[in-house]
């Protein structure tokens, strides 16, 4: 006899009633606790340089109208009219360790790289609204605090909508997007195809919307075997730039790992130097 014949209606729908309650509350706390799954500020704090490694950074500190405090770093000892790199760091990236990576990689700018909101030591709570409004705040401070000629806006994956969103509201030389994204609503919802992420998420960083109209130019540099960032997503952020200056693929490069690697780092300097007004001393970076 078949076994189906024993399972009545009404157990079929207890069944169906059950998964659906169960979907119904995983997709209850993911909205609520999107915030915790989006930012990785617990993450990036693990990656802190030891204080005495900083020691040599100027410090600043950038107050909110809300009360809270970014704290942020630049160089000492350089030229006040060298161009300067306004950093915007990677979702899970310690914005100290990221300061003195830049050291390295542009010793001929001047630069800036705020920890971003609720991320230690600065205070607060991460969000689009808040993170989009600490930029501009971080563009008003370099305007009134550098007399650099010539602005360039550095984005690292998570960064770039930061970035990109400064671009619209400053006048720069030049945009680098490391990584990219076009959107954090869509790569959420390649993460969780089965969670109507678009509807839900509180912190879309749609790239997209800040490219229309923007003439800043911009180049992209991304690996082919970022396994966070889609090729979908990267391509569909490329058909949207209006002044795209170049684009570079690499191969074989995991997302977390591009600034790991020789040949990235130099394409990297190249453009951001470029957009800077200096020539590029590195050998085979033209």
């Amino acid at each position: 006899m078949n076994i189906l014949e024993h399972v009545s209606l009404m157990d079929v729908a207890r069944v169906v009633a059950t998964l659906v309650f169960i979907y119904l509350a995983i997709v209850g706390l993911m909205w609520l606790f999107q915030g915790k799954l989006i930012f990785q500020n617990i993450i990036a704090e693990k990656f802190a340089p030891a204080e005495k490694h900083l020691t040599h950074l100027n410090h600043h500190i950038l107050k909110t109208p809300e009360g809270e405090t970014l704290y942020g770093y630049s160089d000492k000892n350089k030229d006040p009219h060298a161009p300067l790199v306004v950093a915007f760091t990677g979702n899970a990236q310690n914005s100290a360790s990221f300061a003195l990576m830049m050291e390295q990689f542009f010793p001929d700018m001047q630069l800036l790289v705020c920890h971003y909101r609720g991320y230690a030591p600065s205070t607060g709570k991460p969000g689009q609204k808040a993170l989009y409004a600490d930029a501009k705040r971080i563009m008003d401070f370099a305007e009134s605090h550098f007399k650099a000629k010539r602005t360039v806006l550095l984005g690292v994956s998570m960064g770039g909508a930061m970035a990109t969103y400064a671009s619209n509201y400053r006048d720069v030389e030049g945009l680098v997007l490391v990584t990219p994204f076009d959107s954090m609503a869509n790569v959420g919802q390649e993460t969780y195809p089965f969670v109507p992420v678009k509807l839900l998420v509180r912190h879309p960083m749609d790239l997209t919307k800040e490219l229309p109209g923007n003439e800043t130019p911009v180049a992209v540099l991304a690996s082919d075997a970022d396994k966070v960032i889609s090729q979908d997503r990267l391509d569909n952020l490329i058909s949207q730039i209006r002044n795209l200056w170049g684009y570079e693929l690499f191969e074989d490069l995991p997302h977390e790992g591009v600034l790991n690697d020789v040949d990235f780092v130099k394409r990297l300097r190249y453009w951001v130097y470029a957009f800077g007004g200096l020539k590029n001393m590195d050998k085979g970076a033209d």
